[in-house]
């Protein structure tokens, strides 16, 4: 279960409809109609599908000819090689089993309970926000209930991170909200949340 809600090398949430870094291509029939017939904004929420460990080119057209992953997935430890593309049907299929049932199992434990509130609701409003102030830079993001955080920064997107605030937790609306009163002048860097155990 934590694996599919991102613990794992790509950081990937395999269930569609929550999370940070959601799977958006799932190969299901009505996802796709809907994204690419209809023009709607996402697939079906509910969908676990398979993730990594394929290492086969995608396969797309009339008549069908291959195109590679960059970087190539026969080069990439058996962990990350997923891609979310629609295409790559061997990464993005699921079973009824894993739609059915694991939702059923995952979302009392992400909600703190079995009954819903907007209050325990995880994934309620993750929208993510840095604006420039007088003393620096604000950050504001979502969070969970009692969910001990940290944000971490890094001069690149590929690191080094490392912790720049103390342990901070959600308000009553469920965000989190931290000033970088350390940053330089303008150049580039990356901000992350790094999530740990509940407080109770």
């Amino acid at each position: 279960m934590d694996y599919d809600q991102g613990l794992n090398p790509v950081d990937k949430c395999y269930l569609t409809g929550i999370g940070f870094d959601r799977v958006h291509n799932p190969h299901q029939i009505e996802s796709s109609y809907a994204m690419d017939t209809l023009g709607w904004g996402g697939p079906q929420p509910g969908i676990t599908i398979y993730g990594p460990g394929c290492t086969q080119t995608r396969w797309y057209g009339s008549p069908q000819t291959s195109a590679p992953q960059i970087p190539n997935a026969n080069n990439l430890p058996r962990e990350r090689i997923y891609v979310d593309d629609l295409g790559n049907t061997e990464w993005n299929e699921f079973t009824d089993f894993q739609c059915l049932s694991w939702p059923a199992a995952i979302y009392p434990v992400l909600a703190q309970g079995g009954t819903w509130s907007r209050a325990h609701e995880p994934f309620l409003n993750p929208t993510a926000s840095i604006n420039v102030v007088s003393n620096g830079f604000a950050l504001v993001f979502g969070s969970l209930p009692s969910q001990a955080t940290y944000v971490q920064v890094a001069p690149s997107v590929t690191g080094p991170w490392s912790d720049l605030s103390g342990l901070l937790l959600p308000d009553a609306s469920g965000m989190v909200r931290f000033t970088d009163t350390t940053a330089p002048p303008p150049t580039a860097r990356f901000y992350r949340a790094r999530w740990t155990a509940p407080i109770y």
